[in-house]
């Protein structure tokens, strides 16, 4: 993962994300967050809708739209066969909660927050300038919320 990582970037194609990422209404929302937020469930709450990922998201950023692709790095749920890309309508910062809620995040703080998320960094600077402004693209482009929800598919309703 980590070599097809750095090769996307070398060609300033874009990014890994660790995150899950599900299609509902032909859109894409990725699903991200620290170990143990919550990826996986939100992926396996996210039936019947198409998965695109469980584990590592593959997203293209490009100045005029931002797509994800089916991705062969997974964990523990298998593809749903759906391998159109999608454009990207939204990424979700996980947080477990007794009630759903969803807080549209700062630009800014959406990019210190998928920092962590990205699988491949550089020593390099010239590379570490390239992943970083491949982050400002994206989160300039997409909106980015805090999800805080249950573990049960009605977080659905906030984002759809």
């Amino acid at each position: 993962m980590n070599l097809y990582s750095s090769y996307i970037v070398y060609h300033n194609w874009g990014l890994i994300i660790h995150s899950s990422c599900a299609v509902q209404n032909g859109k894409a929302h990725i699903f991200a967050g620290h170990s143990g937020a919550g990826k996986s469930t939100a992926a396996r709450l996210s039936e019947p809708r198409d998965l695109l990922s469980d584990e590592a998201t593959i997203v293209k950023i490009t100045e005029d739209e931002i797509t994800v692709f089916d991705s062969p790095f997974r964990s523990e749920l298998q593809s749903t066969g759906y391998q159109q890309p999608s454009p990207l309508g939204g990424i979700q910062l996980l947080h477990q909660a007794d009630t759903n809620r969803l807080e549209k995040t700062r630009k800014p703080d959406a990019l210190l927050s998928l920092m962590d998320k990205v699988f491949y960094w550089s020593h390099d600077p010239v590379e570490t300038q390239r992943i970083m402004g491949l982050l400002r693209t994206l989160v300039e482009k997409v909106p980015v919320y805090e999800l805080y929800f249950r573990k049960d598919p009605t977080f659905w309703e906030l984002i759809s």
